[in-house]
């Protein structure tokens, strides 16, 4: 996948950014990932953002645990986004791309867009093995009067919730941690390739 996502950087001309996404209406609560798809809502609200930006993108899903040191929150499961979108549609379509994905008081920054630079670190995160439990700080007030927003650590999930994950990614399968809109896996010669559809 990391070559074939190479190859697809070099296609749009070295321009292409990495989109970090979460939709918040798709969050699990722990001991609740037997009961569905891991990634099917998240997939769908982002193919709908997609759609409506007249986008492509290409990536892999993600999941954190997150919970609150003070209890603010009761503790869920995120499933996000890690994609690659050419830097010509994003141009065009950011602004219709964004409010499929608004902010909450648990997550003040569900959508991150960053240029990117061909680091095959980041096509290699796309479709990572390890995740982890994001743990929300206490709010300290700004020097304004302002109220801060959540700050987090990241730390190794505790054993149930990896156990949790690990059956609900089992049954998924490999195959639906893959996002493709408007592009295509092929063999070819072979190797695996990925090309416009």
């Amino acid at each position: 996948m990391v070559n074939a996502l190479e190859e697809v950087y070099r296609r749009h001309d070295d321009n292409m950014v990495a989109v970090n996404a979460v939709w918040t209406e798709a969050a699990i609560p722990y001991g609740r990932l037997h009961r569905q798809d891991i990634f099917e809502r998240m997939g769908i609200q982002f193919a709908r953002a997609l759609r409506r930006s007249r986008m492509r993108a290409v990536g892999g899903f993600d999941v954190s645990a997150n919970e609150h040191e003070d209890g603010e929150f009761d503790p869920y499961f995120a499933p996000h986004i890690f994609a690659f979108i050419p830097g010509v549609d994003i141009k065009l379509g950011e602004m219709d791309f964004r409010p499929f994905f608004p902010a909450n008081d648990q997550t003040p920054r569900p959508l991150r867009i960053s240029l990117l630079d061909g680091n095959p670190a980041a096509f290699a995160y796309a479709f990572k093995s390890e995740f982890f439990r994001q743990d929300a700080l206490h709010r300290h007030p700004q020097r304004d009067g302002a109220r801060s927003f959540i700050s987090e650590r990241e730390k190794p999930m505790r054993e149930a919730q990896r156990v949790e994950l690990a059956i609900a990614l089992h049954r998924a399968g490999l195959a639906n941690r893959i996002f493709l809109h408007g592009y295509v896996l092929v063999a070819s010669n072979g190797r695996l390739k990925i090309i416009p559809h």
